[in-house]
C-alpha cells in the first residue's frame, strides 16, 4: 500500500504566530456538499485523540474550541480541525482533498487496525524528521507537516 498523505489544513504557519488562513482561502458554499464531506471526515478511524482543546485559528475569540482528534482513512491522514473549520466558516479543503473524498463516493472504507497503526507511526515519523526529535503533535507542528508522504 503507498505512504500516506497529511491533509494541509492551514495555509500558512509562521514559526511566530503559529499557524493561520489566509484572508483569500477558497469557501465551500454549498451546503449539501458540505455536508457529504462532514460525514466522511466524521467517520474516519481515530489515529490520535488527546483531552481538551486547540484554539480557533480564524476566530480567536472563540479559545480553545477545535478537537484535538487525528483520524485517516488508510490513505489520508486529516484532523478534525478540517470538519471543525468548515463547519463553523465553510472553509474549503484542499482540492487533492476533496478530489479524493468524491472518488470515494464520501465514504470512508475502514481501514485495518494496523493501517492505523501505521499512520500513527507515519506521523510521528514525520514530525520527528521535520522537528528533530519525536513530540506531541501540536497544532503548530501539524500545521508544518507537509502534503505528500
Amino acid at each position: 500500500m503507498p505512504r500516506f498523505r497529511i491533509a494541509k489544513l492551514f495555509d500558512v504557519c509562521d514559526p511566530v504566530e503559529g499557524p493561520r488562513f489566509s484572508s483569500d482561502h477558497p469557501r465551500r458554499d454549498d451546503p449539501e456538499e458540505r455536508q457529504r464531506i462532514l460525514e466522511f471526515l466524521n467517520d474516519g478511524p481515530v489515529v490520535i485523540r488527546a483531552a481538551g482543546r486547540t484554539e480557533d485559528r480564524y476566530d480567536p475569540s472563540k479559545g480553545a474550541a477545535v478537537p484535538i482528534v487525528t483520524q485517516t482513512d488508510g490513505e489520508w491522514i486529516w484532523n478534525a480541525g478540517h470538519a471543525y473549520y468548515l463547519a463553523n466558516y465553510g472553509l474549503a479543503l484542499e482540492p487533492d482533498f476533496h478530489n479524493h473524498i468524491r472518488n470515494k463516493g464520501h465514504r470512508v472504507e475502514e481501514p485495518s487496525r494496523e493501517r492505523v497503526v501505521e499512520a500513527l507511526r507515519f506521523l510521528q515519523a514525520e514530525q520527528a524528521r521535520q522537528g528533530g526529535r519525536q513530540a506531541r503533535l501540536t497544532p503548530e507542528v501539524w500545521g508544518s507537516l507537509r502534503g505528500v508522504a
